[in-house]
C-alpha cells in the first residue's frame, strides 16, 4: 500500500509540474510575435498537453483516480523551488527560462523513474513521456543556440550598406 502512495505523489507531482508548464507555455505562446518561436513553444504546449492527458489516463485506469490527486512530494518541491518564470522581456532570458523549464522537468520525470517503487507501466509511461520531452528540448536548445548566434554576429559594412 505504501508503494502505491509513493507512485501516486509522484505521478500527481509530475501532472502538476506539466499543468504549470502548459499554463506558461500558453501565456507565452500566445503573446509571442516572433512566428518560428510562437510555432515552438505551441509545440511545446501541445506536447505538454499530451503529457498531461497521458498521466491522467494512467492515474484513472491503473489507480483509479478521477480527479488530479494533491501533489506535495519532493518534485514538486524541486520544480517549485527552480521553476523558471516564463514571463522574462528579453528573448535571451526567455529562451533560456524554456531550456531550463524542459531540464528541469527532464530530470522531475528521471527521479520518478528511479525510484524503487515505481511500477513497471507508470515507468514505461514516463519514459514514453521522457523521450517525447527530450525531443522537444533539444528543438528549443537549437532554437536558443540559433538566435544566440544571429544575435551575437558581427555587424560588417560593405560597399557602405550595413549588413548582418
Amino acid at each position: 500500500m505504501e508503494a502505491t502512495k509513493l507512485i501516486l505523489e509522484d505521478l500527481a507531482d509530475i501532472l502538476h509540474v506539466n499543468v504549470e508548464r502548459a499554463n506558461g507555455y500558453n501565456v507565452s505562446a500566445y503573446a509571442c510575435e516572433n512566428m518560428p518561436l510562437k510555432m515552438l513553444l505551441n509545440r511545446e504546449l501541445d506536447n505538454t498537453r499530451d503529457s498531461i492527458l497521458s498521466l491522467r489516463k494512467l492515474l484513472r485506469e491503473r489507480f483509479s483516480t478521477d480527479t488530479d490527486p494533491e501533489s506535495n512530494g519532493q518534485l514538486r518541491s524541486i520544480w517549485s523551488d527552480f521553476r523558471p518564470s516564463f514571463k522574462e522581456g528579453d528573448m535571451n532570458i526567455q529562451l533560456h527560462s524554456y531550456e531550463m523549464a524542459d531540464l528541469l522537468t527532464l530530470q522531475c520525470y528521471r527521479v520518478a523513474m528511479s525510484r524503487p517503487h515505481i511500477d513497471a507501466i507508470s515507468k514505461s509511461t514516463l519514459e514514453f513521456l521522457y523521450q517525447n520531452l527530450l525531443s522537444v528540448y533539444t528543438s528549443v536548445k537549437a532554437f536558443r543556440a540559433t538566435h544566440r548566434n544571429n544575435v551575437t554576429q558581427p555587424i560588417t559594412y560593405s560597399h557602405g550598406r550595413r549588413s548582418a
